[in-house]
């Protein structure tokens, strides 16, 4: 898998667990679909920029912060 879409989807998991949301309640919060959602916390599918402004809100916090958390992993990397 592509490794920025790898980075990505591994700090959404992160932020989601610092909110302990469960994927069911991240997905209401953001008006996606569960299944829709699971899939871009897998990194089984890209997270379009319109759904990771309303995930970003849903977690209270903003989409730089879950960037620029992804863009320090592919650096360590």
């Amino acid at each position: 898998m592509d490794k920025y879409v790898m980075a990505a989807s591994a700090e959404l998991r992160a932020a989601q667990a610092r909110a302990r949301l469960s994927d069911l309640a991240l997905a209401e919060l953001a008006d996606i679909p569960v299944t829709t959602l699971r899939r871009y916390l897998k990194g089984s599918r890209d997270t379009p920029v319109s759904a990771l402004l309303k995930i970003a809100e849903a977690l209270n916090i903003t989409p730089g912060r879950l960037l620029d958390a992804a863009a320090e992993q592919i650096k360590e990397s």
